[in-house]
Protein backbone atom coordinates (compact mmCIF):
# COMPACT_ATOMS: atom_id res chain seq x y z
CA UNK A 1 0.00 0.00 0.00
CA UNK A 2 1.18 3.67 -0.83
CA UNK A 3 2.02 5.84 2.04
CA UNK A 4 0.03 8.73 1.98
CA UNK A 5 1.89 10.46 4.82
CA UNK A 6 2.92 13.28 2.43
CA UNK A 7 2.27 16.94 3.95
CA UNK A 8 4.64 17.47 6.58
CA UNK A 9 2.90 19.34 9.37
CA UNK A 10 4.74 22.61 9.38
CA UNK A 11 3.16 23.02 5.71
CA UNK A 12 -0.49 22.74 6.76
CA UNK A 13 -0.76 27.09 6.63
CA UNK A 14 0.74 26.76 3.26
CA UNK A 15 -1.17 24.17 1.83
CA UNK A 16 -4.66 25.63 3.18
CA UNK A 17 -3.98 28.86 1.52
CA UNK A 18 -3.17 27.09 -1.73
CA UNK A 19 -6.62 25.06 -1.46
CA UNK A 20 -8.42 28.17 -0.87
CA UNK A 21 -6.76 29.39 -4.16
CA UNK A 22 -8.38 26.12 -5.94
CA UNK A 23 -11.41 26.76 -5.05
CA UNK A 24 -12.57 24.85 -1.71
CA UNK A 25 -13.80 26.09 1.75
CA UNK A 26 -12.32 25.17 5.07
CA UNK A 27 -14.57 23.60 7.68
CA UNK A 28 -14.77 23.34 10.81
CA UNK A 29 -13.24 20.38 11.74
CA UNK A 30 -14.50 17.26 13.68
CA UNK A 31 -12.85 14.28 15.97
CA UNK A 32 -9.40 14.51 17.96
CA UNK A 33 -7.18 13.74 14.97
CA UNK A 34 -9.05 16.05 11.70
CA UNK A 35 -6.62 19.23 11.75
CA UNK A 36 -8.13 20.05 8.77
CA UNK A 37 -11.60 19.31 6.33
CA UNK A 38 -12.15 21.31 3.19
CA UNK A 39 -15.28 21.39 0.60
CA UNK A 40 -16.10 22.43 -2.73
CA UNK A 41 -18.46 24.86 -3.19
CA UNK A 42 -21.82 22.80 -3.89
CA UNK A 43 -25.22 24.13 -4.29
CA UNK A 44 -26.67 20.82 -4.35
CA UNK A 45 -24.61 20.18 -0.66
CA UNK A 46 -23.67 16.66 -2.21
CA UNK A 47 -19.91 16.54 -2.44
CA UNK A 48 -17.76 14.77 0.73
CA UNK A 49 -15.01 16.48 2.17
CA UNK A 50 -11.88 16.46 2.29
CA UNK A 51 -9.99 15.23 5.60
CA UNK A 52 -6.50 15.98 6.55
CA UNK A 53 -5.45 13.97 9.77
CA UNK A 54 -3.06 14.00 12.48
CA UNK A 55 -1.00 10.81 13.30
CA UNK A 56 -0.31 9.31 16.26
CA UNK A 57 3.35 9.39 15.59
CA UNK A 58 5.72 10.80 12.76
CA UNK A 59 6.00 14.48 11.46
CA UNK A 60 3.25 13.88 8.94
CA UNK A 61 -0.01 14.39 7.94
CA UNK A 62 -2.38 11.34 6.28
CA UNK A 63 -5.42 11.68 4.10
CA UNK A 64 -7.67 9.20 2.42
CA UNK A 65 -7.36 8.40 -0.66
CA UNK A 66 -8.51 9.83 -4.38
CA UNK A 67 -9.23 13.44 -4.14
CA UNK A 68 -7.63 14.57 -1.03
CA UNK A 69 -3.96 12.49 -1.64
CA UNK A 70 -4.66 14.11 -5.18
CA UNK A 71 -4.88 17.70 -3.90
CA UNK A 72 -1.87 17.39 -1.93
CA UNK A 73 0.15 16.14 -5.09
CA UNK A 74 -0.56 19.03 -6.61
CA UNK A 75 0.66 21.33 -4.05
CA UNK A 76 3.87 19.27 -3.98
CA UNK A 77 4.18 19.49 -7.75
CA UNK A 78 2.96 22.81 -8.03
CA UNK A 79 5.73 23.89 -4.94
CA UNK A 80 8.13 21.92 -6.78
CA UNK A 81 8.82 19.25 -3.83
CA UNK A 82 9.12 15.60 -5.06
CA UNK A 83 7.08 12.92 -2.21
Amino acid sequence: MRSRALLHKNKLHDFTVFAIGEGYLVEHTKGAWEVLRLRLPDAAGTNLPLIYYERARGDHLTVMAGEPLALVQRYLIQRGRRR
